[in-house]
C-alpha cells in the first residue's frame, strides 16, 4: 500500500507536467530526468487505478479521469500555499491569541495594566489571562506563556527572569501613629498583626540582617487567606502586615502606608516568565515576551530601586 506522502509528491509531478505542458519542461521545471517523471506519473495511476494522460509522440491529452483529478491537485498545491502563507504570519505578524496564565494575587494587582498597555501597541491580538494557585501545564493545556516564582523542572521550558518579589512589613499611618514604631522584631509580639494563613508557616516572620537573622511566630489574632485582603487589612489599620513589595508600592508611595523594620530584610522570591522551547517562536509571542520583560524591569518595584 503507498502511503500518501509519495502520491502526493507523484500529484504534484502529475500537476506539472500539465501546467509546463509535456514531460520535458516538467523535468527541467522540477530538477529531474524526464525518465523520472514518467515513472512517477505512471505509479501514480497505478495507485489510482486509472489512466490519467493519453501519451503519443506529438502529444499529451487529458483523459476523463485526468481531468478530475487535475482539479483536485490544483485545489491541493493551492491549500498548501495558503497553509504556509497562514504560518509565516504567525511568525511575521502580531495577531491573534495568546494565552497567559499568572498566580492570582500577581495577576489582580500587577499583570492587569500590562496586558492593557500591551493591547494598546498591538491592537489585533487578543489575550486569554487565567489567574490561578495552580501550577498549569503550559504544553499539555496549550498556554502561551506563564509567570511563575521559582524555575520549572520540565526542560522543555525556557524561564527568564523578571526580577525579585521582596516582602515588606507595612501598616497604616494612624496605626504606627498610636503605637509607634516597633525597632526590632520582637516588638511585633506586642503589637497586633495580620498573618497571611493561606501558607502553612504564614505566622513565621523572619528577618535577615548582616551579622544575624531572627525568626519570629506572630501570634495569630488576625488570620486572612488572600493578599487583596491583607492589603485591605493593612489601610483599616487592623495591624501590622507583611506583604510583597508589588502590592503596596503605590500605597507607601501615596503615604497610605509606611514601612517598618525597614534595617532588616525579609525572604525574596525569584519570578520568572517561562514559555515553551519553540524556534522560532510566533511574532505575537516574541512580542509580549519582550514587553513583559520591558515592563517588569521599569514596574517591578525592587528593579526600579536596582535601577536607581
Amino acid at each position: 500500500m503507498e502511503t500518501i506522502t509519495p502520491r502526493f509528491q507523484w500529484s504534484m509531478t502529475f500537476l506539472a507536467v500539465i501546467e509546463q505542458g509535456g514531460f520535458s519542461a516538467a523535468a527541467n521545471h522540477l530538477g529531474h530526468s524526464k525518465a523520472h517523471v514518467s515513472k512517477q506519473i505512471s505509479q501514480l495511476e497505478r495507485a489510482l487505478g486509472a489512466s490519467l494522460l493519453h501519451r503519443s509522440t506529438r502529444r499529451m491529452v487529458l483523459t476523463e479521469s485526468g481531468k478530475h483529478y487535475l482539479v483536485y491537485c490544483q485545489q491541493l498545491r493551492d491549500t498548501l500555499d495558503e497553509a504556509s502563507r497562514a504560518v509565516g504570519n504567525l511568525h511575521k505578524h502580531i495577531e491573534g491569541l495568546i494565552r497567559l496564565t499568572a498566580p492570582t494575587n500577581l495577576g489582580v494587582n500587577f499583570v492587569g495594566d500590562l496586558l492593557v498597555a500591551f493591547r494598546a501597541r498591538y491592537p489585533q491580538t487578543q489575550i486569554e489571562l487565567d489567574l490561578s494557585q495552580q501550577m498549569r501545564d503550559l504544553i499539555g493545556e496549550q498556554y502561551s506563556l506563564a509567570i511563575r516564582t521559582g524555575q520549572p523542572q520540565d526542560e522543555r521550558l525556557i524561564a527568564r527572569p523578571l526580577g525579585i518579589v521582596q516582602e515588606w512589613i507595612v501598616a497604616a499611618p494612624a496605626l504606627t501613629d498610636r503605637l509607634g514604631y516597633p525597632q526590632t522584631p520582637q516588638a511585633l509580639l506586642e503589637r497586633p498583626c495580620v498573618i497571611n494563613s493561606h501558607y502553612i508557616d504564614g505566622a513565621k516572620w523572619l528577618f535577615m540582617q548582616a551579622d544575624h537573622n531572627e525568626c519570629i511566630e506572630i501570634p495569630r489574632h488576625f488570620c486572612v487567606n488572600n493578599y487583596a485582603a491583607l492589603r485591605h487589612l493593612a489601610l483599616a489599620g487592623a495591624g501590622y502586615v507583611k506583604v510583597p513589595d508589588y502590592l503596596v508600592a503605590r500605597d507607601i508611595q501615596l503615604g497610605r502606608l509606611q514601612p517598618v523594620l525597614t534595617t532588616y530584610t525579609l525572604p525574596h522570591t525569584p519570578l520568572y516568565l517561562v514559555y515553551p522551547s519553540l524556534r522560532p517562536q510566533p511574532a505575537k509571542v516574541r512580542a509580549l515576551i519582550d514587553f513583559i520583560c520591558e515592563w517588569f524591569d521599569q514596574h517591578l518595584p525592587t528593579n526600579k530601586s536596582n535601577s536607581v
